[in-house]
């Protein structure tokens, strides 16, 4: 078992793509995002919109693939709701 502390690591930059609309308590991994990032860091958050659902719906030909983008762009954010986050 590892005992190494990691509190102390800090990065110059942190990313995420297509995870935002997973993220269970949103604020949460923000605070710990901005924890580990060192002064002057960027952050770089990108993810579904669901105002484009339509449009990107009509590029899978696989019900199952349609599925499961369905439900993911269901619990996507929209431009609203990112602002107040």
């Amino acid at each position: 078992m590892l005992s190494q502390d990691y509190s102390s690591f800090s990065f110059n930059l942190a990313f995420s793509n297509g995870l935002l609309h997973e993220w269970e308590d949103t604020k949460q991994v923000f605070s710990e995002i901005l924890r580990v990032l060192k002064p002057g860091g960027k952050v770089r958050v990108s993810d579904l919109r669901r105002d484009l659902y339509q449009f990107m719906l009509g590029i899978f030909n696989d019900p199952a693939i349609q599925k499961w983008f369905q439900i993911s762009v269901h619990a996507a954010c929209t431009n609203d709701e990112l602002g107040k986050l």
